[in-house]
């Protein structure tokens, strides 16, 4: 069954008219258990729509090169890989446990503004970080694949402007406001 399903969804996007946008989104459970959550977005037939392609158990750690060819492989399966134009990584925050109390949730929400936002901003002190020499040269290209963020948002929002222009010209949405 799952394999006739997965047929028809491979077949359903490869016809979609347009950009895909992949989202991706690892994260840790409580139990320490690694996750990485794949989704895509895209307009068809003037309706946004979107999809989850896969959410698994990892095997190993969130390292870059892990996550791409995880991310690639899934892509692939799925026959979209060639569609993709743009890409949403998540930062990964672990989000404390209600009963840790308030100190957890203020640790949480300082880490989140610590991160990398949407919009490119980045923490000053991402190059203190990267001249100590504790940290590994997988440690130092992750960040340095932080830094591409603010290209690969350029690259997002002009091909949701391009889709909001689309559903625009359908009479879908009537306001374009939402980015």
């Amino acid at each position: 069954m799952f394999t006739l399903t997965k047929e028809n969804v491979k077949q359903y996007h490869m016809d979609v008219d347009g950009k895909i946008h992949i989202i991706v989104d690892g994260w840790t459970s409580s139990e320490f258990y690694l996750f990485l959550g794949i989704t895509i977005q895209y307009v068809h037939n003037g309706h946004i729509e979107a999809f989850i392609l896969k959410s698994t158990r990892l095997l190993e750690g969130h390292t870059s090169e892990y996550l791409a060819e995880m991310l690639a492989a899934c892509l692939q399966d799925y026959g979209i890989a060639k569609k993709s134009t743009s890409l949403d990584i998540r930062q990964c925050i672990q989000q404390p446990n209600p009963l840790q109390g308030p100190e957890a949730a203020l640790q949480a929400a300082e880490e989140e503004e610590a991160c990398v936002s949407a919009n490119g901003s980045q923490d000053d002190d991402v190059d203190e970080w990267e001249e100590d020499p504790g940290h590994t040269a997988a440690e130092k290209a992750n960040v340095d694949a932080i830094d591409k963020l603010p290209q690969l948002y350029k690259l997002h929002i002009d091909a949701a402007q391009e889709d909001i222009a689309k559903l625009n010209s359908k009479h879908c949405v009537s306001d374009s406001s939402i980015l």
